[in-house]
């Protein structure tokens, strides 16, 4: 990570912007890595390389992958209702 996203993600987790660009790299990433230990650090859903997670988008992801996965099976069986047709 650049000096400068550093700083950046360090100042908007509240810390003081004097203190921040007269502190040096090293001790920035060591705050830096103390603060994603920490309970402090605030993700915003939607922002730029933010992490968001959503509930709702979940449960359709997941009813569509069973929706998915049961008519692939469907499918399963009728091949082989088909195939058991021409072996007998």
């Amino acid at each position: 990570m650049s000096d400068v996203r550093l700083r950046v993600k360090l100042i908007s987790a509240g810390f003081d912007e004097d203190v921040v660009f007269g502190t040096e790299r090293a001790e920035l990433m060591t705050t830096y890595v103390e603060l994603l230990a920490s309970v402090k650090l605030k993700v915003i859903t939607g922002a730029v390389g933010g992490v968001g997670y959503d509930p709702r988008v979940e449960r359709e992801s997941s009813a569509f992958d069973q929706r998915k996965w049961e008519a692939g099976t469907g499918e399963s069986r009728q091949r082989e209702e088909r195939n058991r047709g021409k072996v007998t």
